[in-house]
């Protein structure tokens, strides 16, 4: 049975960025540079390279009115389950600017009016635009792992159960957290070297959770796919994809798209028919 690894070795990874930060000094990339490497770049899941805006267009950034799979959709302007204020009032005005306007044509004085304070009290959360950018990827990625993570261990042994719950939970995540997910996708590049090593960080931890399931599939029988490192890079980069496309008011519910999505990965593993029930 696979089973994914516990989120330690990336929680030091984060944190010991953090520390050296704290201190006042910048980690070096090599540093702190992942250990374990399945061959899969830090833009696996994006839609094109680190930095690009994957052909979003930023003026169809939807908010998601579901809950999706953690919690509510952190929507700009809004908190995510308590009340607005201070720091999660900055990370929500700026989601807002960086979605209708781009990173770079942001400025703190956008996030200070978004927010509702002045730039001088956003100081007091953030050193600089980069750390909101950092703080919004930072914390999508963390939950993604740690919800796509408990979906796997809950589906049991079973790789199609496994793939199933996997890519349910993924592509909840990206419609019910569809902002972020988006900026995630398109604004790699605004990162600092030490921003972009604990995104990494994490988003090579994402990858092990795909690549351990359909490896796990390929090795007791129940796919057929020939290429598992490859099959699960394309279902990773179809789930993420789908914030880019989402609409509340489109002709599929969200159920729907989860389904489908769900079944495509079935297909693209190589799973038989009547297996996947």
């Amino acid at each position: 049975m696979y089973r994914p690894d516990s989120t330690e070795k990336v929680e030091t990874e984060v944190t010991r960025v953090k520390q050296f930060r704290e201190a006042g000094a910048e980690p070096s990339a090599q540093g702190f540079r992942v250990r374990y490497d399945i061959g899969l770049r830090c833009n696996d899941f994006g839609l094109g390279p680190p930095g690009t805006d994957n052909g979003v267009a930023r003026s169809r950034v939807r908010t998601s009115r579901h809950d999706g799979v953690v919690q509510e959709a952190a929507t700009p302007g809004r908190s995510r389950g308590r009340s607005r204020g201070g720091r999660e009032a900055v990370v929500a005005a700026a989601m807002e600017q960086f979605c209708a306007q781009g990173f770079h044509a942001t400025s703190m004085r956008d996030i200070a009016g978004g927010a509702g304070m002045t730039v001088a009290s956003i100081y007091h959360h953030f050193s600089s635009k980069q750390r909101i950018l950092e703080e919004i990827m930072v914390s999508s990625l963390r939950d993604s792992v740690t919800s796509t993570r408990a979906a796997v261990l809950d589906a049991g042994s079973s790789a199609t159960a496994q793939l199933r719950a996997l890519v349910a939970s993924w592509v909840g995540l990206h419609i019910g957290r569809q902002p972020e997910a988006l900026i995630g996708a398109s604004e790699l590049r605004g990162l600092d070297e030490s921003g972009r090593t604990a995104v990494d960080t994490l988003r090579r931890e994402q990858a092990r959770i795909f690549y351990g399931v359909v490896e796990h599939g390929v090795r007791t029988g129940e796919f057929r796919t020939a290429f598992p490192r490859e099959c699960a890079r394309g279902i990773a980069a179809m789930g993420a994809a789908v914030a880019s496309w989402y609409e509340d008011d489109g002709t599929l519910s969200r159920d729907e798209v989860i389904e489908r999505m769900v079944q495509l990965s079935l297909d693209a593993a190589g799973v038989e028919p009547d297996a996947t029930n």
